[in-house]
């Protein structure tokens, strides 16, 4: 049996495609702190993660669920 195309087609250059099917930017991120910057100053700091389920920016106060904060980022 015969591997379809997009079984063997790497997950990133997917992505692309149907992003430019689509006429939508397609950007990559640097993983590395992402997690401990705030999207609404900035201010990137280890405690602005207290914990795995609470982000608060020790600079702007801003209290989110990093799950929903870091998504909705990346729709601005």
């Amino acid at each position: 049996m015969a591997a379809s195309a997009s079984s063997t087609t790497p997950r990133w250059a997917r992505i692309q495609y149907k992003a430019l099917r689509r006429n939508k930017l397609v950007v990559t991120v640097p993983p590395h702190h992402s997690s401990q910057e705030c999207r609404q100053c900035g201010h990137t700091h280890p405690d602005n993660r207290p914990s795995q389920a609470v982000f608060v920016c020790k600079r702007c106060d801003l209290i989110t669920m990093p799950a929903w904060s870091f998504a909705t980022e990346a729709w601005h």
